[in-house]
């Protein structure tokens, strides 16, 4: 099956996803300087949801752009994967309503583990579909170390956050994403 359609959708969800979260921010009373300013969480919230939609959009983009055709099962852990960022409006607002609270911060990184352990799911399935795409299967030996680090980050902000300090998980989100612009930057994907 050939993969545009499929990608046309991906595009498609995440920009609906990404209008939803910016829907939910709070409009102030009075609209001041100083009211805007005490709205920073929310924004920062936002800003984090939105680069987690992006970088799953350009991420999809890019590992795209190496093949041709898909299967039923990449069908499957695509919709899965826009199943669980379908959460993020939701958990996005949920986190603004107490950013000192651990358990929605928790369910927050979470959302950014799942949907790393699909997308790698995925590229091992592409890599056994298409076993000649040499730059493939180097891309996703790459894309492997790449979450792997990821993903440390975050149980280590979800474990600051369950000792000490929930907003670490936020933290290790949003430091996550940059490791991951600096990553591609680089040139490491």
């Amino acid at each position: 099956m050939n993969s545009e359609r499929f990608e046309a959708l991906i595009d498609a969800i995440v920009a609906i996803i990404i209008t939803i979260i910016v829907l939910d921010l709070p409009i102030p009373d009075v609209v001041s300087w100083s009211s805007i300013f005490a709205l920073k969480m929310n924004f920062f919230a936002y800003f984090v949801s939105f680069l987690l939609c992006y970088n799953f959009w350009n991420n999809h983009q890019k590992f795209f752009g190496y093949i041709e055709n898909i299967d039923h099962r990449i069908m499957w852990l695509g919709a899965g994967s826009m199943f669980v960022l379908s959460f993020m409006p939701y958990l996005t607002s949920l986190i603004t309503t107490d950013f000192n609270a651990f358990f929605p911060l928790f369910l927050y990184g979470s959302i950014f583990i799942i949907i790393d352990l699909l997308f790698l799911r995925s590229c091992y399935i592409l890599k056994n579909i298409d076993k000649n795409n040499l730059e493939l299967k180097n891309r996703v030996g790459i894309i492997t170390k790449k979450i792997i680090i990821i993903i440390l980050i975050i149980v280590i902000g979800m474990v600051i956050g369950y000792v000490a300090y929930p907003p670490a998980i936020l933290y290790s989100c949003f430091g996550c994403l940059i490791a991951s612009w600096i990553m591609s930057y680089l040139g490491i994907y």
